[in-house]
């Protein structure tokens, strides 16, 4: 995508690429088959985005921590589309909240990298393939309204590279103003083998409500560290959207994505009920 030409060097011989044909050494014919992957014109918009990331994160990296170093080039492409945008980790900033709606597509297995490169909100902070979730698939920005009133994200300055990793030391936070729901993680079956979220809604004239969907955790170690039992929030993107995020500490507005939420529709909340959270 980013180099219009291309030497393979391969074990049996050298093959060469162009955005026009293909040739070998084994078939010195020249071939106008070019492969239809990732083209320059999929950085323009959200779905290709998606297309890349999914392509992307399914690759090996030799060293954890080149997770966005190595797609660097790549984004600094698609910022030739977006100008004036920033790119947050792997995300662009014109497409929050929807673009938090990523998810492991190996639940609880894929790895947290450490020390910490990018903030838990964003996918580039485990090591594993991810989808980017329903919302980068179609142009969904127009039909489905967000439901976070406001969100903000402070993002420490990048001097050496803009699309890489977070500076040592440094943490990038995302402050929304969005509906939260108090809800309780709990172990099904007698060896564990599903996990569920359960929450409970009430609305002042009515008795309470408990609504069950799955938990389906971010990393290996937001599985095995979760407690049967373990209180947590939900926090609504949009349509029937849900991230899970954990309480640090005794600070009751500071959090961490742990995974999301896969069930049916929430009853909404009472007018007013919409908290100000910070997730680092």
């Amino acid at each position: 995508m980013l180099s219009p030409r291309i030497l393979h060097f391969t074990d049996s011989e050298l093959s060469w690429e162009c955005a026009f044909t293909t040739r070998c050494e084994c078939d010195p014919k020249p071939s106008r088959r070019v492969d239809s992957g990732i083209q320059r014109r999929d950085l323009k918009d959200s779905p290709g985005w998606s297309r890349i990331l999914r392509e992307y994160t399914g690759r090996h990296l030799t060293y954890a921590k080149d997770r966005l170093p190595a797609l660097a080039g790549v984004a600094a492409e698609a910022q030739t589309f977006r100008p004036g945008v920033r790119y947050l980790s792997g995300l662009w900033e014109d497409d929050l909240p929807y673009c938090l709606a990523w998810y492991s597509m190996v639940p609880g297995r894929a790895k947290r990298i450490h020390p910490t490169t990018a903030p838990s909100w964003s996918w580039a902070c485990l090591l594993g393939s991810i989808h980017p979730g329903g919302s980068y698939m179609t142009s969904i920005h127009s039909s489905v309204p967000s439901l976070v009133q406001t969100i903000v994200v402070d993002y420490p300055a990048m001097e050496s590279n803009l699309y890489g990793s977070l500076p040592a030391g440094q943490r990038a936070t995302l402050t929304a103003t969005a509906s939260l729901y108090d809800c309780r993680i709990v172990f099904w079956g007698q060896s564990h083998e599903s996990t569920v979220v359960e929450v409970q809604t009430r609305r002042s004239d009515q008795e309470p409500l408990i609504t069950s969907g799955y938990f389906n955790p971010d990393t290996e170690e937001d599985a095995d560290t979760v407690r049967d039992g373990e209180l947590a929030v939900l926090m609504t993107l949009f349509g029937v959207q849900y991230i899970v995020l954990r309480r640090l500490g005794e600070c009751d507005c500071t959090f961490q994505r742990i995974g999301i939420y896969e069930g049916t529709e929430l009853p909404p909340l009472e007018p007013g009920r919409k908290k100000r959270i910070t997730i680092i």
